[in-house]
């Protein structure tokens, strides 16, 4: 899918998706798209569409669209001349979205000593957890090594007010700082939070878990209230890196100190006592998705229902387990509805009932003792992604196919382990 996502889909994501269409050529270039998808993986063309995309392999000729749109605007709204690109064409940029909140440039002065780091690709809250993980537990490891440099800030809604409190924690879990501001945009507050830590000369590494609040200060746009708690610095230059949130515990040895952070900022707020309370719980903002990357992997990501291939499965091996899957895989009445004229053997030799890819599988009553746990078997195995089950489940289906002398993929068998 690599290849194919660099040589045949990046047409659609640099041509057609700055094309207006008619609905008609939208609907068009979906059936493109996925037959390309479904050429590439090995799936049959007339596979129904509802099982191709519970793969989530692609995206729709919309959401691709809609992700240039937003990470072209996000991208021009980083410059003066970008902003003023968008303003012409009657675009919004990110930061007049913002609440109406007053932004402001900051100075060639400060933007030389405040400086920010990259974000790293697929760190999704969701799909990602593992990779968040391990960079929460990398970044804790780090400010081990100079600990009195470093300082954790975030913000925490107030409860029945258009205020948030934010606050700014040192190494050793201590509040260093805080207040309160009165703004109903999260993205503002987590912007105050870091400025908050800013104005001490002590700190010159900054983390924050608002990948919103960190775009502002790498664009040198930020929100007046923020700006003029900075006011004019004379320490050295400062780093601001961004931390995963909500990761609880990611090393036995190391307190999370973004937790901590995250901890001292509610408990100013009257929802320390509450939260519990699943009915008095607010939606937190949560960053949004600004780059192609993060939208597209957003879409296509929350609607996968099955682990990819392991990458020790063959490419025949990839291709039986798509078809399973998908529900494509050979079976005789299959073949038998679309080649009529072929002789295949659509009658169970055990129990005549018609050959179905269930029945092929383990609805036979005769050949299975167990119906419902061997149903349960193949659910649990296709919506695996360990070697051992997708191997195990390949496999099963092509002896079974053998047997009944039908035509798919083979292979040497695999090792299961």
């Amino acid at each position: 899918m690599r290849l194919v996502h660099a040589f045949a889909l990046c047409h659609f994501s640099y041509v057609a998706g700055m094309l207006i269409w008619t609905q008609t050529e939208l609907n068009k270039l979906n059936r493109l798209i996925k037959r390309l998808v479904k050429t590439t993986v090995g799936l049959p063309v007339s596979t129904p569409d509802d099982e191709l995309m519970k793969l989530g392999l692609h995206n729709t000729i919309h959401e691709i669209i809609e992700a240039q749109q937003i990470a072209h605007r996000e991208r021009l709204s980083g410059t003066r001349s970008g902003r003023a690109i968008l303003e012409e064409v009657g675009w919004y940029t990110t930061q007049s979205r913002d609440s109406g909140e007053d932004t402001v440039e900051l100075n060639d002065s400060l933007r030389d000593k405040i400086r920010t780091t990259p974000f790293p690709r697929n760190m999704h809250p969701v799909h990602n957890q593992e990779r968040r993980k391990a960079r929460a537990k990398a970044l804790l490891q780090e400010i081990e090594q100079d600990r009195q440099h470093a300082a954790f800030v975030d913000a925490a809604w107030v409860r029945g007010k258009k205020a948030f409190t934010a606050v700014v924690v040192d190494a050793d879990g201590l509040t260093r700082d805080a207040l309160t501001i009165m703004t109903q945009d999260a993205t503002v507050a987590e912007q105050v939070a870091i400025a908050l830590a800013l104005r001490n000369n002590k700190w010159t590494r900054i983390y924050s878990d608002s990948k919103m609040a960190i775009r502002h200060f790498t664009k040198g746009f930020v929100t007046k209230r923020a700006a003029q708690l900075i006011g004019e610095m004379d320490s050295q230059d400062i780093e601001i890196r961004w931390f995963p949130a909500h990761m609880g515990s990611v090393d036995p040895s190391r307190t999370n100190l973004n937790e901590v952070a995250n901890a001292a900022a509610r408990g100013l707020t009257i929802r320390a006592l509450r939260d519990q309370d699943p009915n008095n719980m607010q939606e937190e903002n949560r960053d949004r998705l600004l780059t192609y990357n993060e939208v597209t992997k957003h879409y296509y990501m929350n609607r996968r229902e099955f682990p990819v291939p392991h990458a020790k499965l063959n490419r025949s091996q990839a291709v039986t387990l798509r078809l399973l899957q998908t529900r494509t895989y050979p079976n005789p009445n299959f073949i038998n509805k679309i080649y009529p004229d072929r002789e295949v053997q659509i009658n169970c030799e055990k129990c005549n009932d018609i050959i179905t890819l269930d029945h092929m599988l383990w609805q036979c009553p005769v050949a299975f003792t167990d119906c419902d746990k061997e149903r349960d078997w193949w659910q649990r195995v296709l919506h695996s992604g360990a070697f051992s089950d997708q191997a195990q489940a390949v496999q099963k289906a092509h002896d079974t196919a053998v047997r009944l002398n039908l035509t798919v993929p083979t292979w040497e068998p695999p090792a299961s382990t």
